[in-house]
């Protein structure tokens, strides 16, 4: 799979987009978002203070401490080859290294959080970025080995909120259910009251 890496030159935030060129459909392209999630998870536990807990929030959401620190995106071309494997795809992850400027003080918002704010003041975009390539280049290689099942159980091993209830949107409606995992594909699964 021939790929671009790009990143932000802003030290305030880690932005990064990988841009592929997939060799596969566009379900199995999906565990990329996985794949980013648990090496950034894994990135900032190579860097931070121990007492600094990375999370997972279902879908695409990263949680310092139990508050959102950033997110991960992934966009697929609606075009696909002969193959069926989308002409392109871009992961994108974007995480707060420290407050922008003009932010309020710490804890004024306990849903929004930076990696400073969380007992990161030495951490750097430049060390972040080296390590979540490395990281990211190292669970690329085991899904490519032995596919999905370990980033999904390292993603499950960080989910913030198992047997909990979660809250999703199934076409122009909210639901909610009880988080049970993920099914060997990577979709979630829960228990509903139907």
């Amino acid at each position: 799979m021939a790929g671009d890496f790009y990143w932000s030159p802003s030290e305030t935030d880690l932005s990064v987009a990988l841009v592929l060129e997939p060799d596969l459909a566009a379900g199995p392209a999906m565990d990329l978002l996985f794949v980013a999630m648990v090496a950034f998870g894994d990135s900032v536990g190579a860097l931070a203070p121990p007492e600094v807990g990375i999370t997972y929030q279902w879908p695409q959401t990263l949680l310092a401490n139990g508050a959102r620190v950033g997110n991960v995106m992934l966009r697929l071309s609606p075009d696909t080859g002969a193959d069926g494997a989308p002409e392109w795809m871009v992961i994108g992850l974007q995480a707060e290294i420290s407050p922008p400027s003009g932010m309020p003080d710490p804890g004024l918002y306990i849903d929004r959080t930076s990696l400073w704010d969380e007992g990161c003041g030495e951490l750097n975009r430049t060390d972040l970025l080296e390590s979540f390539t490395r990281h990211l280049k190292t669970w690329l290689h085991r899904w490519e080995l032995d596919g999905i099942r370990p980033i999904r159980d390292a993603w499950l091993a960080r989910f913030s909120k198992p047997g909990e209830t979660v809250k999703y949107e199934s076409g122009d409606e909210l639901r909610a259910g009880t988080f049970l995992g993920l099914d060997d594909d990577g979709n979630m699964l829960l228990k509903t009251g139907d």
